[in-house]
């Protein structure tokens, strides 16, 4: 089994940067979170990274609606 490494909470340009060799990114919706962003903010820093880095998601209960990143 191959070690496999998720950079989690980005939420700013530099954030993203170091996370170009990770198999995963991932962002934060909770309010409450220093590291929360918007859907659309996710959205922008998710499409600069590399198309091999998996996107993913963390949120609680206190968001209604699923949000998907491209």
């Amino acid at each position: 089994m191959a070690l496999e490494v998720k950079i989690c909470g980005l939420n700013s340009p530099e954030a993203v940067r170091a996370a170009v060799d990770a198999d995963f990114a991932g962002f934060m919706f909770y309010a409450r979170s220093p590291r929360n962003v918007t859907p659309e903010a996710a959205a922008s820093l998710a499409a600069v990274l590399p198309p091999r880095v998996q996107r993913s998601e963390e949120h609680t209960s206190e968001l209604q609606s699923h949000v998907r990143i491209s």
